[in-house]
């Protein structure tokens, strides 16, 4: 991949052309040692595998040890994050569908009626996202489990904001 931008050019060696050849020979050995089925070869790509990316297991891990301050925080900026996003999503699809439904009465409210109404049913559609997925979020990280209370939970307390 080469750089986009005049920003990106700090890392031009990385993508110059003896840099990839150099990558690509390194790949071509570890292909060959795993074709002649050396053991110590196929370990370290799977070690390049999870270095790449890391696995649930890691991540639970990583969970566990965290101090009770930092899985307040944690748990606050993953609920947070969360539910705006739901609001956000939800919006979208609400404003679309109010929308298109405001449509047959365009010719009666005109353009800012139906834009009003697109608002109107994008708010209420991204409260009703962001209630239902904030509070199943919040439930999973004060109960620490994943399944079908949390839902439950989330389904209760969002009908009692509404």
């Amino acid at each position: 991949r080469r750089p986009s931008c005049a920003s990106d050019l700090s890392n031009v060696a990385a993508y110059s052309r003896p840099a990839a050849a150099a990558r690509s020979k390194g790949r071509v050995r570890a292909r060959r040692a795993l074709d002649r089925g050396d053991e110590g070869a196929r370990e370290v790509s799977r070690e390049e595998k999870t270095k790449e990316t890391p696995t649930p297991e890691d991540l639970a891990t990583l969970r566990r040890n965290l101090s009770p301050l930092g899985k307040v925080i944690a748990g606050t900026v993953e609920v947070g994050v969360t539910t705006g996003m739901s609001y956000v999503s939800s919006f979208a699809i609400g404003y679309t569908f109010s929308g298109l439904v405001g449509l047959r009465s365009f010719r009666s409210a005109g353009l800012k009626g139906l834009q009003a109404k697109a608002v109107s049913g994008g708010k209420t559609w991204g409260q009703l996202g962001a209630y239902f997925s904030g509070f199943g979020c919040a439930a999973r990280v004060v109960r620490e489990k994943e399944d079908k209370w949390n839902q439950v939970i989330s389904s209760f307390a969002a009908g009692a904001c509404l």
